[in-house]
């Protein structure tokens, strides 16, 4: 949509003249043509011998919001009218849990289209509020919220095309057809063309490839570790009267759209997405592990020539997908300044297609999809200086040639994705806090540790996610945890453990441990110091109390949602995204200590909620909570949240959920045992101090040590060694040490140990000073008393 000044200059005519002419002397027009205008912009009145020789300008304007708004207000108000239809009809549907068949039958008894009313089209889906009001006109447009047949279906469509819209054109998904729109959403355009290079990565992620008549679509995205289905309608965000401003397929094809749009419901908004990195996408489309190395790290740490084995490893083992990252420079951060030297489009990702050793020299092949007219020419010229270096090389269109030294050059890192065909199993866990039985301290443990046997020899990568919400509701009060995996052997004839392999204690949203096991009985025990467990430390002495409702709005805060659903997932241990009976009669318990039947559930919670023939879903769980709130009062609703474990902030104090995924050559059966009844977590610290600690702090008869193992991640564990021959009672005293965070909540712990033994003590994390430095003078003392 554009406003064109269209200028036509007649004056090396002759005999001729110009209808309307106003200056004698000037042979030209102005004119100004709105959108979608057809006008005329000159007449000219030919005489005896005339010569016409013309020239034209035209300049394009974008139109000033409101002339736009005035094109689309019909469809606005249209999309409104089908909202309020839809809740009418449909708003006590389960539709989170519903196949997208279930849905298009109800929407046939209506004759109506599907509107997710969870992410509707509106200005807050392109950005989402929180940031800023500001943030709105990141866009010369105003978005027209369009289908797929009002703009899919125009002469772009090449007439030997099937003209009818389709999720897939062709049987092969390929990564060119991904087409960037003018939101900046370089990595995720990345992701989905490396993807298309196995084409059945994207096409597993659609519940059906047939194109819906009432809009309704269906994806499986992978969050924080889980498979979700997400379910969106087909109003995407155009130009107005125009194309989609967002990332498209050519022609009739539709596959990206709908992509991006389930990923933007993920994020909460399409402008979120321009802040995700390569390797969350991967994770996210995938569901696979996937790995991110800064070649310049790489290359200080392994050297140069290991660093280009790795990259030939990759592309040869075809269970690799790898993209590589071209730098950002100045110029591409300025617009409007001179061209680099570049050959890259800066903050893209190129796939890796091959490395080939050439004359003794290393080529690397990339997929170039991106396009920059400045930059093709350079292209040309330095592939015709490798063509004569290299004259058996074989370059094809679509591809980008460089050698080693070049590539790293253009490149500053590359992200690593296993898209093999795994054998993979995913479990919900949970982390609790539990009180120690000798002490005032508090324990940050797994509820469950996970049993497996390995049949023969197997490559098995595992992998723990968060229950983090970067992705959404951010005003959620879980903030990321340190966390850890390790790997125990468990001899069952001698009643054994032995240490095998642990993680370094990790801040990030996912951490994950690849080991190839012989056959034996292993144990996977997830871990976490507890530093970051519960309130951060900078709000520990914050006194606010969170706001549940917002009275004026008459609706639930977000941070109350985000608690709500952070509960809900609490009790849906076994993924089925709803609460049956007996999930919900835990729940029942645990706020009112009473218990709750059959009947009552069904006639009072079923009966009443957004739910199924069986239990209640998220949606009906907020309802839930709401009523109570409006009908009970906050009082009740406090009490529940104390007895579910959340403070007066809505910090979460006694649990938080996360997956745990198994990803390996060959199946795994995987057993769910109990942890909290068992000495599994103090064992493990006490095997990692034992093999790997060393003694900082001795009694003066040097017969009770302090042991401490200090990880790559600022985490330091702490034990002590009683190698004296009677039991003694020993206290560490870290109260006048400053700038660390402590797993047992405390600054002191007190242990008995028995003679010849040892045992764990603490965590501890190492805050940065004032200065930005780690405290490396740890000060505590130890205070021993023997027991008779």
């Amino acid at each position: 949509m554009s406003i064109v000044d269209f200028e036509v200059h007649l004056d090396q005519s002759e005999n001729i003249q110009l209808e309307n002419q106003i200056n004698e002397n000037e042979m030209k027009t102005v004119n100004k043509v709105l959108p979608f205008e057809t006008k005329e912009v000159a007449r000219v009145i030919l005489k005896q011998g005339w010569k016409l020789k013309s020239k034209f300008k035209l300049t394009m304007n974008v139109p000033d919001k409101d002339m736009q708004y005035n094109y689309i207000e019909q469809d606005e108000i249209n999309i409104r009218n089908l909202e309020e239809a839809f809740r009418k009809y449909y708003d006590n549907l389960p539709l989170e849990i519903m196949s997208k068949d279930e849905i298009e039958n109800e929407l046939n008894v209506q004759k109506i289209n599907f509107l997710d009313l969870d992410f509707l089209p509106n200005d807050d889906t392109i950005v989402n509020p929180r940031y800023g009001e500001n943030m709105k006109d990141i866009f010369d447009y105003v978005i027209h919220w369009r289908r797929p047949h009002e703009f899919c279906l125009g002469d772009n469509i090449n007439e030997d095309e099937n003209k009818e819209i389709q999720i897939f054109n062709y049987q092969d998904v390929e990564p060119n057809d991904i087409q960037q729109g003018i939101l900046p959403d370089n990595h995720l355009a990345s992701s989905l063309s490396a993807l298309a290079e196995k084409g059945n990565l994207i096409k597993r992620l659609f519940k059906t490839d047939k194109y819906s008549s009432f809009g309704v679509y269906q994806v499986k995205l992978c969050i924080n570790g889980e498979w979700n289905t997400i379910t969106i309608d087909d109003y995407f965000p155009c130009i107005p009267k125009n194309n989609p401003l967002v990332s498209r397929s050519p022609g009739n094809e539709i596959w990206v759209l709908i992509l991006e749009k389930a990923i933007a419901k993920v994020y909460e908004s399409y402008y979120s997405l321009i802040h995700i990195n390569i390797s969350d996408f991967f994770l996210l489309l995938t569901g696979c592990p996937s790995f991110h190395l800064n070649l310049e790290d790489l290359i200080k740490n392994d050297g140069y020539d290991q660093c280009m084995k790795r990259l030939k490893s990759f592309v040869n083992d075809k269970k690799y997908l790898v993209v590589a990252l071209s730098r950002q420079s100045e110029n591409d951060q300025n617009e409007g300044e001179e061209d680099d030297d570049m050959l890259t489009i800066g903050n893209y990702g190129y796939t890796l297609l091959d490395v080939k050793n050439m004359q003794s020299d290393n080529l690397v092949f990339l997929r170039k999809i991106w396009f920059d007219q400045k930059k093709e020419e350079k292209i040309r010229m330095y592939e015709e200086q490798l063509k004569k270096q290299y004259p058996k090389i074989e370059s094809n269109e679509g591809q980008l040639i460089l050698n080693y030294e070049d590539f790293l050059k253009e490149f500053q890192s590359v992200t690593v994705c296993y898209t093999k065909n795994w054998e993979e199993v995913r479990i919900r866990g949970k982390f609790v806090a539990v009180n120690e039985q000798d002490s005032k301290s508090e324990t940050i443990l797994s509820k469950w540790y996970y049993s497996i046997t390995v049949e023969k020899q197997t490559t098995v990568i595992i992998s723990l996610h968060q229950d983090e919400d970067r992705m959404k509701d951010q005003d959620s009060k879980k903030q990321i945890m340190d966390i850890s995996i390790s790997i125990l052997k468990q001899d069952t004839n001698l009643n054994e453990i032995t240490h095998i392999e642990s993680l370094d204690f990790t801040i990030a949203p996912n951490a994950q441990l690849e080991i190839n096991l012989p056959p034996g009985n292993f144990i996977i025990l997830p871990r976490t110091t507890g530093c970051f467990f519960g309130r951060p430390y900078e709000k520990m002495s914050d006194e606010t109390v969170a706001e549940l409702y917002n009275y004026e709005a008459n609706q639930p805060s977000p941070i109350f949602i985000s608690t709500i659903k952070d509960i809900f997932k609490k009790f849906d241990m076994l993924l089925n995204r709803e609460l049956k009976f007996s999930e919900f009669k835990g729940f029942w318990e645990c706020i009112t200590n009473n218990p709750i039947s059959k009947e009552e559930f069904d006639e009072g919670i079923l009966g009443k909620f957004t739910s199924s023939s069986e239990g209640i879903t998220e949606k009906g769980f907020i309802s839930f909570f709401v009523e109570n709130l409006l009908t009970g009062g906050e009082k009740q609703i406090w009490s529940w949240l104390e007895n579910l474990g959340y403070d007066q902030g809505l910090y979460p104090l006694r649990s938080r959920c996360f997956m745990l995924t198994f990803h390996s050559d060959n199946a795994l059966a995987v057993a769910v045992r109990d942890a909290l009844n068992t000495d599994l977590n103090n064992k493990t610290n006490k095997l990692i101090l034992k093999s790997q600690g060393e003694e900082k702090k001795s009694s003066t008869s040097s017969e009770i040590t302090a042991l401490e193992f200090c990880s790559k991640t600022n985490v330091i564990s702490v034990g002590v060694q009683n190698r004296s021959n009677i039991t003694q009672r020993v206290a560490l005293d870290f109260s006048k040490a400053k700038n660390l965070l402590f797993s047992t909540k405390t600054s002191k712990v007190e242990k008995v140990i028995s003679p010849g033994q040892y045992d764990f003590f603490m965590h501890f994390y190492l805050l940065a000073d004032d200065t930005g430095r780690n405290n490396e003078n740890l000060n505590y003392n130890m205070v021993i008393t023997p027991l008779k």
